[in-house]
């Protein structure tokens, strides 16, 4: 088996492949290497490669439709493999319409889902937690009960570890209201 920075440096061919079926299979390819390391520490597949050659491989599965097929992979791991390919964007209309589509799939999805998309964002941006639905979500989950099989803990964890947002969702609630306190505990 290749290592998976080979199938996710398939986005770079995109732009070059010659038939539909081509890019089809460098797009699913690269997605699936994408998904399994989104659930890993550490540098990701995509970390190396110039960004605006990945802008043009974007570029190309936006024009072929491709961003949008992504129903083949579970919700979970296509949306924190678009995040991970949107984090890798520079600046720019591309990053943007990714931005939307892993927005729109965080705040639709089931908690198993949300948890594993929004710790990938915790840990990728201490801002992409900030908004008010997203806050709403992650004190929906945590309150689960264990019974419910949800695994908030990768959550929680990612939150902890970072100091900006330790001190944002646990430092400053747990002198505040009762329920700002239960959320920090």
């Amino acid at each position: 088996m290749r290592d998976a920075t080979f199938y996710a440096s398939g986005l770079l061919d995109l732009p070059r492949a010659t038939g539909a079926g081509e890019r089809r299979t460098a797009w699913r390819q690269s997605m699936a290497a994408l998904a399994r390391v989104a659930t890993e520490d550490g540098p990701g597949p995509l970390e190396g490669l110039h960004p605006q050659a990945l802008v043009a491989g974007v570029k190309a599965a936006l024009a072929d439709g491709l961003v949008d097929d992504l129903d083949w992979l579970e919700p979970a791991a296509a949306g924190a493999a678009l995040f991970e390919l949107g984090s890798a964007l520079p600046l720019g209309a591309e990053q943007r319409e990714l931005g939307r589509r892993v927005l729109s799939r965080l705040l639709s999805a089931n908690a198993a889902t949300f948890v594993v998309i929004a710790r990938r964002m915790a840990m990728a941006t201490p801002k992409s937690l900030g908004s008010a639905a997203i806050r709403a979500r992650v004190a929906l989950v945590a309150a689960l009960p264990l019974a419910a099989g949800v695994s908030d803990g990768p959550l929680a964890l990612a939150i902890v570890a970072r100091r900006d947002l330790a001190r944002e969702w646990i430092e400053r609630p747990s002198t505040g209201s009762l329920a700002s306190r239960r959320l920090a505990a």
